[in-house]
């Protein structure tokens, strides 16, 4: 699989000290892979280099000798051009030398590319996104919670742990920037939940699915929760995916899958059934987040495995209302017959109930990743696993300790949630990335690894790769949460407020005035990115 987009490396090109040491010395001059252009046009022409074909910059075609080049056939391309050039002068000596040079060189500089040949796969991978809603920071087994989460604690430990990942502090934002590379701003939604506006993605906005469709990925499929629109141009079957399978709004009844009215009102509203199949009305019986597990693993499961694939399964759990499984519920005194009310007045009660819940979402993220195992996919399928936002600070519903807030809050627990990413066939497994990233990142990066071409315009997002391989630590840029706020690798402002995140996750000690030059560079930025 070749990388778009690879940076072009100089120690490539063959240095003007070696050109000479190995050239007849009546023609010697000095030249590189940046000055073939004074080379005849004749000469230019027979100068093939092995690699994949892009615009000229060596005669007629040339290649940046990304990671599908061959060392043989570089070496082999550089004799013939060689000998074209001066076939009467050409010393075979010198350039064996040279060929002897240029292998040490490109193993050399191969174990410190960016990616290297052995971790490359051979095609496409498999792109897999699980989607959890309102996961609280502390809701997960790997962060020391009390919820059990052993699926998701074997993930993270098989794979890389993204310690400060961020997203739009509640549902509509995150999807639409997750699915779009693009601030949700730039669709005039908003990044505090307004329940009296309706939040939707415009449907001329370029999707993932959309952009990975042009990348050769024919098998598409969203599975659970879509809420960016539910008109037929908003449809996720207009979006770019093939087959969808779930709930077009919000927040559904887990078991009967009709809308659950809230708010002013409410009583006055009807419950409309709102779960699909395609565009049609689906009367599926069964606990939702056990529907949208198994509809996961029949498509992982009818996929051919010569074809990659792009699967997004967006689940509704551990969201309100507060509905569980009865007998995932680990305290007897739980009375069963309320668990489907939206939630409880009881806050030990609404944390056991939403306990169970992390249970149902843990045990079908375990589900799908082992169908991935048992077809063979593991090393050749991405599997990134993040939530929407944090999780619900109030009724003692969700934990997001030790961040402060949650859902519908800029601050730490609203904006910052588990998130873990794995592909063994690139990527060594057992690490945690510090690096501040965005769900506005996702789609540039995947962009790259599915081979991409052209990015949309207009992106937001960073292409991430060399920081999930581990190979650049450091991004210089800000994420952009909200209008009034701004987060990088050490700072984080909120309004007039100033925290150094990067040791003060907690946001306890508003350092403003003692550093002013960094508030009003921040909020410079902020202007800039409104």
């Amino acid at each position: 699989m070749t990388l778009p987009r690879r940076q072009r490396h100089t120690h490539i090109g063959l240095s003007p000290n070696t050109i000479q040491w190995c050239w007849p010395r009546r023609r010697r001059r000095s030249f590189s892979c940046s000055d073939v252009r004074s080379v005849d046009a004749e000469g230019r022409k027979r100068l093939p280099i092995a690699g994949r074909r892009r615009r000229s910059i060596m005669g007629l075609e040339w290649s940046d000798l990304g990671p599908t080049h061959h060392d043989t056939q570089l070496i082999d391309s550089i004799i013939r051009a060689s000998r074209n050039m001066e076939a009467k002068t050409f010393r075979v000596r010198r350039i064996l030398r040279l060929s002897s040079w240029l292998v040490g060189v490109v193993a050399f500089w191969g174990m410190y590319s960016t990616v290297s040949q052995a971790e490359l796969p051979g095609n496409k991978p498999n792109i897999v996104i699980l989607l959890a809603d309102d996961l609280g920071w502390n809701d997960v087994g790997y962060h020391g919670s009390s919820v059990k989460t052993p699926h998701l604690d074997r993930f993270v430990r098989d794979g890389i742990e993204l310690d400060r990942f961020y997203v739009a502090p509640y549902c509509v934002p995150t999807r639409a920037g997750l699915l779009t590379g693009r601030y949700p701003h730039r669709f005039g939604l908003r990044y505090r939940a307004n329940f009296a506006v309706r939040a939707t993605l415009p449907p001329e906005a370029l999707t993932l699915a959309e952009v990975l469709a042009d990348a050769g990925y024919a098998r598409r499929a969203c599975i659970g929760k879509w809420h960016l629109g539910d008109s037929q141009q908003q449809h996720p079957l207009k979006q770019g995916f093939r087959h969808f399978y779930g709930m077009l709004g919000g927040m559904v009844h887990y078991f009967d899958h009709r809308t659950i009215p809230f708010g002013a009102n409410a009583e006055n509203r009807p419950r409309l059934l709102d779960w699909h199949r395609g565009h049609d009305i689906c009367h599926d019986e069964g606990y939702s987040t056990d529907l949208i597990g198994n509809e996961a693993v029949r498509f992982i499961e009818r996929s051919s495995s010569e074809q990659p694939l792009f699967l997004y399964v967006a689940f509704n759990a551990p969201h309100l209302p507060l509905h569980a499984k009865p007998e995932l519920l680990d305290r007897a005194d739980v009375d069963t017959d309320r668990v489907t009310q939206l939630l409880t007045a009881d806050e030990t009660t609404n944390r056991a109930i939403y306990s169970a819940m992390v249970a149902s979402l843990d045990a079908n993220v375990g589900r799908i990743l082992a169908t991935i195992d048992q077809r063979g996919l593991r090393e050749r399928t991405l599997v990134l696993f993040l939530s929407d936002n944090g999780g619900v600070a109030r009724f003692g519903i969700s934990d997001n300790s030790p961040l402060r807030g949650g859902k519908n809050m800029v601050l730490e627990g609203g904006v910052r949630v588990p998130v873990a990413i794995r592909w063994p066939a690139a990527w060594r497994g057992g690490r945690k990335v510090t690096e501040p990233l965005a769900y506005i990142d996702v789609l540039p990066t995947l962009a790259r690894i599915a081979g991409v071409e052209r990015l949309p315009d207009g992106l937001d997002g960073k292409d991430v790769f060399e920081v999930l391989a581990g190979e650049q630590p450091t991004l210089e840029r800000n994420i952009y949460l909200g209008p009034q706020t701004l987060v990088g690798k050490r700072w984080k402002l909120v309004d007039d407020e100033l925290f150094s995140i990067a040791t003060d996750p907690g946001e306890t000690i508003n350092v403003a005035q003692d550093h002013p030059a960094a508030v009003h560079s921040l909020k410079r930025e902020l202007a800039r990115l409104r």
